[in-house]
């Protein structure tokens, strides 16, 4: 079998590369993107769902929330209960935006390829 690369062994097959744009991609390359992406997206939603639940539990968004707390507008809850949901929705606020920048990352990598 041919295998693609400068006279070496890559051990793809040369019908395993795409070529876009004079630039080679590996099939595998980009279904890993692919399911990097689709993972991203799935914890994006969750992420939204479990934010929800708190904004309705205590009547505010999760940008009202994060900037309050943060500028100690809200003080610490003497609730062991409530502090926990606020450390769990200060968290949850903080992977969603690395989720987020990941996707608009990925995003901006397909788009220069």
């Amino acid at each position: 079998m041919f295998m693609h690369g400068s006279g070496t062994n890559t051990g793809t097959a040369l019908h395993d590369t795409v070529i876009t744009g004079g630039h080679p991609f590996y099939k595998s390359d980009m279904t890993l993107n692919l399911e990097e992406i689709e993972e991203l997206v799935l914890r994006r939603k969750w992420l939204l769902s479990e934010l929800k639940r708190f904004e309705e539990k205590y009547g505010m968004d999760s940008e009202e929330f994060i900037r309050s707390w943060r500028e100690g507008l809200i003080p610490e809850p003497d609730d062991p209960e409530v502090h926990g949901d606020f450390m769990v929705w200060e968290a949850l606020v903080e992977e969603l935006v690395t989720v987020e920048s990941k996707l608009r990352s990925l995003g901006r990598n397909n788009l220069e390829a």
